[in-house]
Formats: C-alpha cells, structure tokens, sequence
C-alpha cells in the first residue's frame, strides 16, 4: 500500500498534476498580457493540464493552446511569424513564473534569436516590448544576427568570431 501511494504521488496524476494545476492561472494571465500586445489581441494562449477523451473522461495532458481569431486554432496552423510571437509570450509568462518562485530574484534576461521569422511589425513589437519591459527585469540582453535591428538598442555588443575564438567589441 505504501509503494502504491508513492507511486501514485509522483506519477503523472500525483504531485506533478498538482504542481501544474496550481500554475496555469498564473501561466494563462502572464502569457495571454505578452500575446495581447504581440498580436493585438488576435491569438489567445491557453495552458491546460486535462483533455477529454472519446469516452467523456478526462485525462492528465499539459498543453499549450494558441488560439487565433483570425486563423487556426492549432499551433501549427498559424505563420512561422504568429507561432513566433506566441512563443515568445509562452517564454515570457515561464520567466515571469521562475522569477515569481525563485528564492533568490535575479537580475539578467537572456533572448536568444527571438526575431527569427518575424516581419518589421512583429519586430518592432518585440522591440518596444522588451524596452517597456526591461525596467522589471534589470539586465537584459538579446541575441541576434539581425544588423538592423541595433539602432532599436540604447548598448550594443558585438562577439565576433575569428579563427575559432570569440572575442566581445563594444
């Protein structure tokens, strides 16, 4: 019986349902703040932990749902730029969760390559975001191949790679 409790309690239906259930409010709210202004509002981000099966009954199943009212209600059935947006607000609304729980706050953001497949609109939204932003979050660095986009930067560093050696320019 002890075995089958623990069992239980750290099976998909135990403590991590739980954990999961106890997020998503905090995952939906964050994440549908970021899409609203990434999208104008169009695509709805929606977490969820259960989906019903045929028979009516509900099953443990952690999902992340785009929903857009000008298109697809499927992830993938939206532009490479749309599903870009949307994963940057899902990424946005995680750092906003690991920030919420950490013991210790931090003081640095990292994106790496988060203007990939986005158009100059969906650029600059990223851009005004991340300056608006910024503020909360201390340093904030963005990776990108992307030359254009400096000029949007108040700093820029440059790591350049030469003869298998990277070096930081200012």
């Amino acid at each position: 019986s002890y075995l089958r409790f623990w069992d239980w309690g750290f099976s998909t239906k135990g403590l991590r349902s739980y954990l999961l259930d106890s997020v998503v409010p905090f995952l939906n709210d964050r994440a549908n703040h970021y899409s609203r202004y990434l999208t104008d509002g169009s695509v709805r981000i929606e977490f969820t932990t259960q989906k019903k099966l045929k028979s009516g009954e509900l099953s443990d199943d952690f999902q992340v749902k785009a929903i857009n009212q000008y298109g697809s209600d499927l992830y993938a059935g939206n532009s490479s730029g749309e599903r870009q947006r949307v994963d940057f607000a899902v990424s946005l609304s995680l750092n906003d969760l690991a920030r919420e729980r950490a013991s210790t706050p931090s003081n640095i953001t990292i994106f790496d390559e988060v203007f990939e497949h986005l158009d100059q609109a969906g650029c600059e939204r990223v851009v005004e975001l991340l300056l608006r932003e910024s503020s909360r979050w201390g340093s904030c660095f963005v990776m990108t191949h992307q030359e254009d986009l400096k000029q949007f930067f108040p700093r820029v560093l440059q790591i350049v790679k030469s003869g298998g050696v990277s070096r930081l320019e200012k």
